[in-house]
């Protein structure tokens, strides 16, 4: 059965639940608020819940949601290291957020969420 994966679902697999609803690809994700977004140097990235339907085996499975599923319905939502990058500057002049890319997609769902740029 599919089920819509929701702001408040979103918000029990979240730590600490606060976040806020970013669009990309075409797509409403409730990303993480707050200073725990990873900066690696080439890449700055968000934990992702992405607002769309999603199958599930059971109404019980469905309802047991809880952060330890984080894994299977989140992405890595990425930005790109801009290549004139200010390092003194804001995160903004450092990461290009026109370029965002999906670095990692949780198993339960679609492939091709990034491809969905309407």
């Amino acid at each position: 059965m599919k089920k819509m994966l929701t702001v408040e679902l979103a918000k029990k697999m979240l730590p600490g639940g606060k976040g806020s609803i970013i669009t990309e690809f075409g797509i409403d994700f409730f990303q993480f608020d707050g200073e725990n977004y990873t900066v690696d140097g080439e890449w700055s990235y968000f934990t992702a819940v992405p607002l769309i339907e999603v199958e599930f085996d059971s109404e019980e499975e469905f309802e047991g949601l809880w952060w330890g599923n984080l894994p299977a319905f989140s992405v890595k939502l990425g930005y790109p290291r801009r290549e004139d990058a200010d390092e003194e500057g804001e995160w903004d002049a450092q990461y290009d957020l026109d370029a965002p890319r999906l670095l990692y997609i949780g198993e339960r769902l679609p492939r091709d969420l990034d491809e969905n740029e309407g």
